[in-house]
């Protein structure tokens, strides 16, 4: 891997922030660099090996469970109004976001794609676990409110049924028993007492009584039966007179004016004559057999869960009542899923009612434990999908970042009712590594304008040619190797993961042997292990290196004696001076050949072979050592 980036950075590496905006700078940077890096191809050769090595010097800042590009990895968190940008996360989002099917683009682009597919399934498991594993039919990821919602709908609405029927069931049996519970006059008095005193609680003036006919009718009742329950001579009565006085308020209810304060009086009175039922046996006005007044105990407490489930029943305040309203739409399948959804979870953002801690309240309360949990389950999913996916129903590293604090703490009342404190911990712990991801889907160049200008400009020859030799054609050509080369080594810099592993080797076991092999003082005893190839090449660079300690090294006693100039065979190339690759030809050939002092250690008397001169040679070389032998 690490030979394959060498050869691939080793290209001309100019023009590479050309495209980076804005437009102006970019132009001028993009030219001088390729006449700078034009002139030292040759150098670029062996510099870019050195600069693999600081790669591994970045400064980690941020720490993720998921693999993070470089720009990610050495920059601040993307948090604040204006998150601090680097040199390397602009490389990065012009490789990401330019309009290119460059190799280096496919690789970042790729490398994203991987990222947040990593995030969207430890959100799709999180829910799984957390919630009810609910999913839209569609494959749609921002349907699954709706869903959720229908299906609690269907939860609260089944269990209210439910209470009904056993509640039903439960007074038919108690009214079909031979000895009906009795109530005392005691209690008819108190029941009566704790009816009328609804009317004043409610603030209705006298005017406003007489004006009510269906409420004063039912005042004069309930005097007039207080007055009976306190004659001595009055006896206790049969069940089936409260049962008798329900079915006249509940007819009296729906006589009043729809949403009056005289219905609304009717409907808590109602309530308070259902409650004394239940009351009535625990203070011991309802008396009678111990085994018919605990079936009618409890089929007035499966009614109360009833109405409660169902939010029948006047509010106090004016949270009760949208709790009452709530309840309504949840156990009434009239209402759609898309309307009980939006009451739930919001339209857009999460924003339910503030009524929510109400409403599970009571379901808690009248509901089963298992139909309460699968309703809370569904109200998960719900929430979640609100707090992971944007507005395009798609999880989204943004929304995740952005959406966590409107969800999970501006409504904390509600969030602390649905989900466990060690369940809100693991939420967290995923938006923080989540965070450091985030400059994926962060554009430097929101428009893209300096993209598209600046790629419509290279087409168009409109970039400056360097002066020189070179043609707007030849130049342009090596623009684009220059730009794409340098791209893939970007994109190669971007995705390396190798900080990650840095407590790794870098190089195999059988690497560091070789290494350790040519960087040996003591070549030859630490060679015997080598291959007979390998060893012949080590053998000559030592006697190379002998030869050259020699010649060094000054006689004493004796004058330097010059050295015969010896030529080279017919088939060897005559060493020249290097001349520049953009110097144009003509130049080239009025140039004469300069002879260079001849090397020993390439002289076909010392070495008879050629394949063992042209060896020494590539030995010899800028890069020199064995790293010329790769």
């Amino acid at each position: 891997d690490v030979a394959g980036q060498i050869g691939t950075s080793t290209a001309i590496g100019v023009a590479a922030d050309a495209a980076l905006p804005p437009i102006g700078r970019a132009l001028g940077r993009g030219a001088r660099a390729a006449a700078k890096g034009a002139s030292t191809a040759k150098v670029n050769l062996g510099a870019r090996f050195d600069e693999m090595f600081p790669r591994f010097s970045y400064d980690l800042l941020q720490e993720s469970k998921y693999p993070l590009t470089q720009g990610q990895r050495t920059a601040e968190l993307p948090q604040g109004v204006t998150p601090r940008q680097t040199e390397q996360l602009g490389v990065e989002d012009r490789l990401r976001n330019m309009p290119s099917s460059d190799p280096a683009t496919l690789m970042i682009r790729g490398f994203d794609d991987a990222q947040l597919s990593a995030i969207r399934n430890d959100a799709v498991a999180l829910q799984q676990q957390f919630g009810a594993g609910t999913t839209s039919s569609d494959g749609i990821y921002g349907n699954i409110p709706s869903v959720a919602a229908e299906a609690a709908q269907e939860t609260v609405s089944g269990a209210a049924q439910r209470l009904k029927q056993e509640s039903g069931t439960l007074y038919d049996v108690v009214k079909g028993v031979d000895s009906q519970p009795m109530i005392t006059p005691q209690g008819i008095e108190a029941v009566s007492q704790d009816l009328l005193d609804t009317i004043p609680a409610f603030g209705m003036t006298p005017d406003q009584i007489v004006l009510s006919p269906v409420l004063m009718r039912e005042m004069k009742h309930l005097r007039k039966l207080r007055k009976l329950s306190q004659n001595p001579k009055f006896k206790s009565q049969s069940l089936n007179r409260i049962h008798g006085y329900q079915k006249r308020i509940r007819t009296a209810i729906n006589q009043a004016e729809q949403g009056s304060p005289e219905q609304a009086i009717l409907i808590q009175m109602k309530d308070k004559l259902d409650k004394s039922i239940y009351d009535g046996i625990e203070r011991g006005f309802i008396t009678g057999d111990q085994e018919v007044l605990d079936q009618l105990k409890e089929a007035t407490g499966l009614y109360a869960d009833y109405m409660a489930a169902t939010g029948r029943g006047v509010g106090k305040n004016t949270q009760e009542r949208a709790a009452n309203r709530i309840l309504e739409q949840l156990s009434n399948n009239q209402y759609t899923p898309v309307q009980v959804a939006n009451l739930l979870f919001g339209q857009n953002k999460f924003a339910p009612n503030q009524s929510m801690g109400i409403v599970l309240d009571k379901l808690k309360k009248s509901l089963d434990p298992s139909e309460y949990q699968q309703f809370v389950a569904l109200l998960k999913d719900g929430i979640m999908t609100k707090a992971f996916a944007g507005r395009g129903g798609e999880i989204t590293r943004k929304s995740i970042v952005e959406n966590y604090n409107d969800v999970f703490f501006k409504n904390r009342a509600i969030i602390d009712r649905v989900f466990s404190p060690q369940e809100i911990a693991r939420l967290k712990e995923f938006r923080t590594n989540v965070l450091p991801t985030l400059w994926a889907e962060i554009k430097m160049n929101p428009s893209g304008s300096g993209y598209t200008l600046l790629a419509g400009a290279a087409r168009a020859g409109m970039i400056m040619t360097p002066s020189g030799g070179l043609t707007k054609a030849a130049f342009g050509k090596v623009m684009d190797v220059a730009e794409s080369a340098q791209a893939r080594d970007d994109a190669f810099d971007a995705v390396s993961q190798t900080i990650q592993t840095m407590q790794m080797p870098m190089f195999s076991a059988a690497g560091q042997s070789a290494i350790r092999t040519a960087l040996s003082p003591v070549i030859e005893k630490k060679a015997e292990a080598e291959p007979s190839s390998d060893r012949e090449k080590l053998r000559l660079l030592e006697t190379i290196k002998s030869l050259e300690a020699r010649e060094e090294e000054p006689t004493p006693s004796a004058k330097p004696v010059p050295k015969p100039q010896i030529a080279p065979p017919p088939n060897m190339p005559m060493p020249q001076e290097e001349v520049s690759a953009f110097e144009p030809l003509s130049d080239r050939a009025s140039s004469a050949p300069a002879m260079r002092k001849i090397d020993p250690a390439t002289s076909p008397t010392i070495l008879p072979s050629d394949k063992d001169r042209e060896l020494a040679m590539r030995l010899r070389g800028p890069l020199g050592g064995i790293a010329s032998l790769a």
